[in-house]
Formats: C-alpha cells, sequence, structure tokens
C-alpha cells in the first residue's frame, strides 16, 4: 500500500474512532495496541447517549407536529415510520453499547490478534483494495453527504418550514449518530470480510504449494514442504474460527440496529467465508502425506459440522445462504401502495 492509501486510510480510521468517541459510541479505550476499559469513556458515552436520546426524542416530535408538508398520507406515514426508525436505531446502539461493552473490547483484540497472526504470512496488502474503496466511499460519500442534504432540505421549503433552527440541528445530528452505528458495523463486518479473503488467499497458496509438489522427487524436500503445510493450516483453521466467533459477536451484539438499518453487506461476508471450503476442496487430486491429507480433511470437517451460522432475526442466515424472507415482498407490497397513493391524488 503506497503512502498516500495508507495516508487516507488512517484518516479514515481516526474519523471513525474520534467521531464514534465524542457521539459516546465507543465506550472504550484504544491504548498500546490494544482496546481497554475506561470508566471516563463509559460515564461519557451515558452521558451523551442519554442527552442526545432526549433530545432526539423532543426535536422529532416539533419537526413531524410542526411540519403541515407532504400532503399525502402515505407520504406523512413513512416520514414517522423513518423517524421511528432512526430514533431505534439510535436507541439500540447506545444500549448495545453500554450493556455490551466489555464484549467489544474482547472482540476488538480478537480482530488485532488474528491480524497479527496473519502478518507471518506476507499477504500482500492490495487484495482488498477494492473493500477499501467501498468503505470509503460510504463514509466520505453517504455520510457527509447525507448530513449536507438534511442541513439544507429545509431551505428548499423555506415559505412552508416553521421548524426552528436547533430542530434543524438536531436533526442533522441524528443522521451523523446513525452513520456512527451504521459505521461501527459496517467496519467490523469488512474487518471480517478482509480476514476472511486473507485466510483464503493464504490457503490457495498452501494448496498451490502441495500442487507442485506431483513433479518433485526429493522426498525431504517434501516434507519440509508437509509440515510446513500442517502448521499454517492448523493457524489458519484456528484464526477462520475465530473471525467467525467475531462475526457472531458483533451480530449478537449489534442485533436490533442491523436489523433496522438492513446491511446487505452479509452477501460479501458469506461469499468469502464460503470460499474457504472450496479452496480446502482442491487438495484432492494432489498427492500429499498422511499428515497434511488429516489436517485438511479436519479443518474441512470443522467447517461442515460445526455450527458457523449467524442469524439476524430471521432476515439474514450466514449458514452459507442468503434468506431475502420478507423483505423483497415488503419492498415490493410499499412500491404498489405509493403508485396507488399517486394516482389517487394524481
Amino acid at each position: 500500500m503506497n503512502d498516500a492509501r495508507q495516508t487516507l486510510f488512517r484518516l479514515a480510521l481516526t474519523y471513525l474512532y474520534y467521531g464514534a468517541s465524542i457521539c459516546g459510541m465507543l465506550p472504550v479505550r484504544f491504548q498500546g495496541a490494544r482496546f481497554e476499559w475506561c470508566e471516563f469513556r463509559l460515564l461519557w458515552s451515558i452521558s451523551a447517549g442519554l442527552c442526545s436520546i432526549a433530545a432526539i426524542g423532543y426535536t422529532s416530535y416539533r419537526i413531524v407536529t410542526l411540519l403541515s408538508y407532504p400532503m399525502m398520507d402515505i407520504v406523512r406515514h413513512l416520514l414517522y415510520c423513518e423517524f421511528l426508525i432512526r430514533f431505534g436505531v439510535i436507541l439500540m446502539g447506545y444500549l448495545s453499547t453500554w450493556f455490551y461493552h466489555r464484549h467489544l473490547i474482547v472482540f476488538g483484540n480478537v480482530v488485532l490478534e488474528v491480524l497479527n497472526e496473519l502478518k507471518a504470512f506476507n499477504i500482500p496488502t492490495w487484495i482488498d483494495r477494492k473493500l477499501a474503496a467501498y468503505g470509503l466511499f460510504k463514509l466520505v460519500f453517504v455520510d457527509i453527504l447525507m448530513c449536507v442534504l438534511f442541513a439544507v432540505n429545509f431551505h428548499f421549503n423555506v415559505e412552508n418550514d416553521p421548524v426552528p433552527w436547533f430542530e434543524r440541528a438536531m436533526n442533522v445530528y441524528v443522521v451523523f449518530l446513525a452513520a456512527q452505528v451504521s459505521n461501527a458495523c459496517l467496519f467490523s463486518l469488512y474487518m471480517a470480510a478482509h480476514l476472511y479473503r486473507s485466510i483464503n488467499w493464504q490457503v490457495r497458496v498452501t494448496i498451490g504449494e502441495l500442487c507442485a509438489l506431483d513433479y518433485v522427487k526429493n522426498e525431504s524436500l517434501k516434507q519440509n514442504v508437509f509440515k510446513a503445510a500442517v502448521a499454517n493450516l492448523s493457524v489458519l483453521s484456528r484464526q477462520h474460527f475465530r473471525v467467525t466467533e467475531f462475526v457472531q459477536g458483533i451480530c449478537y451484539i449489534f442485533g436490533v440496529p442491523l436489523a433496522l438499518i438492513n446491511l446487505n453487506q452479509f452477501l460479501l461476508i458469506i461469499s468469502r467465508a464460503a470460499k474457504t471450503m472450496i479452496r480446502l476442496n482442491e487438495f484432492f487430486a494432489i498427492d500429499v502425506d498422511h499428515a497434511v491429507a488429516e489436517k485438511i480433511k479436519c479443518f474441512s470437517s470443522e467447517l461442515s459440522i460445526n455450527k458457523l451460522d449467524v442469524s439476524l432475526y430471521g432476515l439474514y442466515s450466514m449458514d452459507f445462504t442468503f434468506l431475502f424472507s420478507a423483505l423483497s415482498t415488503m419492498a415490493n407490497y410499499l412500491i404498489i401502495a405509493v403508485q396507488f397513493q399517486i394516482a389517487e391524488y394524481g
């Protein structure tokens, strides 16, 4: 990764860390390359959260009661739903961080430990440039642009707009807070996707080295490669399950906010988690010794047998499948209802 990309990545991480800390969404401290419990951060999080929840509830009520537009009933109902969903995302985001802040410390340190162990494999940093670009695009364009749009939204309805400046500012703050909850979940899941891809890359390299031994006659060299493959696969197997436990924990902690903001990013994680089994199955055409074969079979059996699914209140299931459930049906009904309402007023 070149210097410009490293600088951009560090700026994005700094924004995420301090943005979440200032608004109270991160009640832990990062010090000495580890996450630690911090009483001051927790007290600040509770104070900022209670003040924010009270102010958001008040301003949402004021905006809904003062606005005279839109006139169509279904659009006004959608506006009410939007306020309720955003309030629910922020409320559950704060409650999740308060009740499970010690779990966040554990999961954060798990990711750091996995990253440190994977450094020994010299995995290239360019393998996830596209994923980093997605994250930065969401961070810069979506978050900032949404805040700007909400800030200028009332300007276009200035003649019919009785909402005071405080309510306007709080409306922008609500968008910023909801973005912090979304960013915390997205960053965790993007990091999991990156770790899965790194593991898959090293599994492919290891299997490729074993495939290259078909034309090697030196038995001593083969045994050395087999021993290295057993050691590498042992590490990769352990880290794969630690990453899965991390994803399960994040979905458990932020389950309700995730369900509310409808994270489609599960598709990315599912596809990468499933590739591990595909990479391992390539060994069947390779002539390897008993120890390597047993290790690969053990790894594959654990992937097949162990409970690796991550369920998000029935909406999603990360057992290498994706269930759309009622989501697409609800979207279709909503589109039909809007069309009927427009036709009625047209």
